[in-house]
């Protein structure tokens, strides 16, 4: 008997899969990492530590460029090769501008004289403009593409976020040597918001994650300084 009009055609069963796969496709997939992957990047690590143990009689600010020098020579070896994943758009960068902004903000209102005076005990008496473009334009630039666009893909987020930390100690033990405090604080920061920075790189990307890192940054060390010179005048 002739099939009715009315009838459907049975669904294919390999239509499931190939939607699946599809989907798939277009997800962004993980790459397992191991042990061997993660050589090359801890190797310049070992580099940035090793330089910094041994400048530090170095005016902090020479120091500073210094060992940003090297981050940033050793991403660029660490890079070629690779496929450049980096992707900037206004979208991105309005994103991690909210992201920056909403960790920012509340610790400059809540601690605007200990960010203050943190920023004088490691930097110095430097003017507002030069945080603007030591922490705001090259830092962030520098250690995301390192910490968050090399290290952690070929290792793991866990264990960039610790690197990161201790680079806080590599950084500032020369001006702070004789604050133990200061500097146990400034490590678990920064591990802390390398851990944050390192969580929106991965699901956002690593524009967002910059971008956020130097919207945080202006608010951290920017912002209370000039908020004081204000108030003060």
């Amino acid at each position: 008997m002739p099939a009715s009009r009315g009838t459907t055609k049975p669904r294919s069963k390999t239509a499931p899969k190939a939607a699946a796969a599809r989907r798939k496709k277009r997800s962004p997939r993980r790459r397992a990492t191991s042990p061997r992957q993660a050589i090359p990047a801890v190797l310049v690590y070992l580099v940035f530590v090793a330089i910094g143990l041994g400048t530090w009689s170095l005016a902090q600010d020479m120091r500073s460029l210094l060992l940003w020098g090297v981050l940033l020579v050793g991403s660029v070896v660490l890079a070629a090769g690779r496929a450049n994943r980096f992707k900037l758009s206004l979208g991105e960068l309005g994103r991690g501008l909210v992201f920056g902004l909403v960790i920012g903000l509340p610790l400059a209102y809540l601690l605007p004289s200990a960010l203050t005076t943190t920023a004088e005990r490691l930097y110095g008496p430097i003017r507002p403009e030069q945080l603007l473009l030591r922490l705001v334009v090259v830092a962030p630039v520098v250690e995301g593409v390192y910490f968050r666009g090399l290290l952690q893909p070929s290792a793991s987020l866990g264990l960039a976020a610790v690197l990161y930390g201790v680079a806080g100690l590599i950084f500032y033990l020369p001006t702070a040597v004789g604050f133990p405090a200061v500097l146990t604080a400034i490590v678990l920061i920064m591990a802390v918001f390398g851990l944050l920075y390192g969580v929106i790189a991965e699901r956002y990307g690593l524009a967002v994650s910059i971008t956020c890192h130097a919207a945080a940054a202006v608010c951290l060390w920017v912002l209370p300084p000039v908020l004081s010179v204000i108030n003060a005048g």
